[in-house]
Formats: C-alpha cells, sequence, structure tokens
C-alpha cells in the first residue's frame, strides 16, 4: 500500500505532488493548507476511491477548514496512524500508533524512536532546509513500513 504523506502546502499543491497522490492508496495531509481550495483539489484527486485524511495546521484559519482536527488518529491496513501538532510530539497517545506524522517546520525528517516512525515530509511548496520543496510516499508491505522522500519542485 502506498500513502501520499505532505503537508504545508500553503496555497499551492506541485504537479508533482498531484502525480503521486493520483497513484497512491491512501493521503495524509498534516496541515497548513492555507485556503480551502488546495485541499478541494487534493480531495478532487482522490475522489471516491483514495481515502484522504486531513488535519488543521496553525495556518488554517480558512472557515471553509474549520471542521479539520489539529489531532488524528487511524488505521490504514492494520497500522496506526497519528497526525500531532506542530512541534511533532502528542505524549498522551504514545504508544498507540505505529506512525506520528508532522508538519509546520518545513523542513523533512524521517526517524525511528521507541518503535515509532517519526514523519515530517516537509512542506511540499516552501522548504526551509535548502532543498527543492517536499512530500513522502508511504510504503506498507506485511510487516514493514519504509518511506521515500519525493522532490515536488
Amino acid at each position: 500500500m502506498k500513502i501520499a504523506v505532505l503537508s504545508d502546502t500553503h496555497g499551492f499543491l506541485p504537479a508533482k505532488c498531484i502525480e503521486v497522490i493520483a497513484g497512491s492508496d491512501a493521503v495524509v495531509h498534516a496541515g497548513d493548507f492555507d485556503t480551502a481550495d488546495v485541499y478541494r483539489e487534493i480531495e478532487a484527486v482522490c475522489g471516491t476511491d483514495i481515502p484522504f485524511y486531513a488535519a488543521r495546521g496553525n495556518c488554517d484559519w480558512d472557515s471553509d477548514l474549520s471542521f479539520l482536527q489539529k489531532v488524528q488518529l487511524f488505521e490504514i491496513r492494520k497500522r496506526k496512524v497519528c497526525r500531532v501538532p506542530q512541534g511533532g510530539r502528542f505524549d498522551a497517545l504514545l504508544g498507540k500508533f505505529d506512525v506520528g506524522i508532522f508538519g509546520h517546520s518545513h523542513i523533512y525528517e524521517c526517524r525511528k524512536e521507541a518503535g515509532i516512525l517519526w514523519l515530517n515530509p516537509g512542506s511540499a511548496s516552501r522548504p526551509r532546509d535548502g532543498n527543492k520543496g517536499s512530500m513522502v510516499l508511504l510504503t506498507l508491505e506485511n510487516n514493514n513500513i519504509s518511506a521515500e522522500r519525493i522532490f515536488c519542485r
């Protein structure tokens, strides 16, 4: 199973992100859409076939995004995934998920700590680490979880 993971699009969704989303089995956006237009664009690419999990970031003040939650805990193929708030920790839920996804810093990070894969896909549109914008293609295969960084711009 392939899961497209992105964050911090800030009003712009690069064509490469659309391509990866269209070829994925699920999509997770960790917040900071800035506008509901980007949310709707991803939702349209996903259609009814690709599950779309989205969280509210600190820049998501658009009233059309008010339904988004800051913390989400969901399951994909028997793997528990948690979107955690900016900063990348949510101690009350530790031990209850396999993958912790966060954004906000615009800097890619992928580390395994205490059995949890912590993942920040970086910013798809406004990177701060000197690289091109990025997202991640998360692969769940049998008992393995792997993450591949994909440059978007």
